[in-house]
């Protein structure tokens, strides 16, 4: 995948637990993370700079299946 980074795209992948974010390079415009939480873990709004952006999947605390 190719990215303009003329334009100010640099986006970096990490592998590891996404509750624990990623801190070595923090704080972030945009944090996002694949990981489904029912609640948003601590670490991961601070990280991320006042006015920034966390998109992660949502688990909701119960479950209506039909």
């Amino acid at each position: 995948m190719q990215f303009d980074r003329e334009a100010g795209y640099n986006p970096q992948v990490v592998h590891g637990d996404g509750e624990q974010g990623f801190c070595e390079r923090a704080p972030y415009h945009r944090l996002i993370s694949t990981t489904s939480v029912r609640r948003v873990p601590t670490t991961l709004p601070e990280q991320v700079k006042p006015g920034g952006e966390i998109v992660t999947p949502w688990l909701p605390m119960t479950r209506h299946w039909d």
